[in-house]
């Protein structure tokens, strides 16, 4: 059932080919990229007027606060 139904999200989200990019990205330790990766394909119509005044470096101040927040969540497995 499950395979059934990422099967037929894959088939409908083209942009599902990007994701594993962004694994593949984060895992070499670009964690940085991989986000700007997956937020500029998967939101990309917010993300074009988002880049023009973004910071980088509050970027990433901001992703390792969310990142401290959501530590306990880690061991958590978040399947339905």
């Amino acid at each position: 059932m499950r395979k059934t139904k990422l099967k037929k999200f894959t088939a409908k989200e083209l942009r599902w080919d990007f994701y594993p990019m962004f694994i593949k990205l984060k895992n070499k330790g670009f964690e940085i990229e991989s986000l700007l990766l997956i937020l500029s394909t998967w939101n990309f119509a917010a993300f074009r007027y988002a880049v023009r005044g973004l910071n980088l470096d509050k970027f990433r101040r901001i992703i390792k606060k969310v990142k401290s927040i959501l530590k306990p969540l880690k061991k958590e497995i978040l399947e339905k």
